[in-house]
């Protein structure tokens, strides 16, 4: 039987409900992240969705921005450990697309979600891109590490 996955679009899940998740991926910890900064981020982005689990814990997130035509960026893919491999990442992304459909969609991410993002039929563009920061007081203040992993 296959499960199957209800993503939202509606921003119906608390700032602490956000902070418990980045926790379990190791972004922080919830104290890291400030409800009014949280708050403003998730208005900031054209696109958020969530998926619950059965118990309705918040288990995956996506935002993102689109000008609708041209481009869009997925600002952050977050999935829950315990929900890993079940499809929530995946129901997230076709979410996004069919969102914008026809607009390219350009991910971000890790070395470790390289995998997952091919997996999803993602690969990389024709002229090759590279990601450049400049990173004033996050994340070094907020007490987060990004961690760079071999792969």
């Amino acid at each position: 039987m296959t499960r199957v996955i209800h993503v939202e679009t509606d921003r119906s899940f608390s700032p602490d409900e956000y902070a418990e998740l980045m926790a379990a991926v190791h972004w922080g910890e919830p104290s890291d992240y400030a409800a009014v900064s949280v708050t403003a981020a998730l208005q900031a982005y054209h696109f958020v969705g969530h998926v619950r689990d059965e118990a309705g814990m918040l288990v995956g997130y996506l935002c993102a921005f689109s000008d609708g035509v041209f481009a869009t960026f997925i600002g952050e893919l977050v999935v829950h450990p315990c929900a890993r491999g079940n499809g929530v990442g995946a129901a997230l992304l076709e979410a996004i697309e069919s969102e914008w459909p026809g607009v390219p969609v350009f991910a971000l991410g890790f070395r470790d979600a390289r995998a997952f993002f091919q997996r999803q039929g993602y690969s990389h563009p024709p002229r090759p891109m590279e990601v450049l920061t400049k990173l004033d007081t996050w994340p070094v203040e907020a007490g987060i590490t990004l961690e760079a992993s071999e792969g």
